[in-house]
């Protein structure tokens, strides 16, 4: 999976990054595109459109095909953007990474999102008056425990998922906003050292 950040001006390639993991790498464009403003996202397949050929070439999209073009149409503004993508970039790809390996690996596995399912069933429930969802009834009765007990239990485990989420959700809007006024590359290891203190090895996540 390969995306390239365009700058909507001239159309002009500002960064492109590529990874096997097209989560991740979709969300890290979305916060660079959140960023650095009037961009937008293309996947690309092209091979030889690499990192140091659009910052050697002015390299420019049209429908979904990339283009060498003509170096005049490089301004100030897209030169300020291509500086700008490629000093926060690390940053963050180290955000996401973290938040991934320290928040959501801790998620309960399954084959699909589980918390909405077990949302939906919980707030048609009212243990007050003994009355449980058709779900937490079916649940109960197939794990072996009362109607209550796995409304209990249930619920511990979706307020968890959310509390996880939550603050990883936080943190991620938090340092979204850091990573957008960085300008210089002192600026940029010191936040990366930040993100990499608190995040792994003190892991406050």
């Amino acid at each position: 999976m390969k995306y390239v950040l365009i700058d909507h001006t001239n159309s002009g390639a500002i960064f492109v990054a590529e990874s096997i993991h097209s989560d991740k790498l979709t969300w890290d464009f979305n916060i660079l595109k959140c960023c650095i403003l009037d961009t937008y996202i293309v996947p690309s397949t092209n091979d030889s459109l690499t990192l140091n050929y659009i910052k050697d070439n002015f390299v420019f999209e049209k429908n979904a095909n990339f283009i060498v073009g003509n170096k005049q149409k490089i301004n100030q503004t897209f030169l300020f953007k291509q500086k700008k993508a490629q000093l926060i970039y690390p940053l963050i790809s180290k955000l996401t990474g973290a938040l991934i390996t320290k928040s959501f690996t801790h998620l309960p596995q399954f084959y699909f999102p589980i918390d909405d399912t077990l949302a939906y069933q919980l707030v048609k429930c009212d243990p007050e008056k003994n009355q449980y969802s058709v779900g937490v009834i079916r649940y109960a009765q197939t794990v072996g425990m009362s109607n209550e007990e796995a409304y209990k239990e249930l619920s511990l485990e979706v307020d968890t998922i959310h509390s996880i989420k939550f603050r990883a959700y936080a943190l991620a809007k938090k340092y979204e906003n850091l990573i957008r006024e960085v300008s210089t590359q002192e600026q940029a290891d010191i936040l990366l050292e930040e993100i990499e203190q608190k995040l792994i090895r003190e892991c406050q996540i």
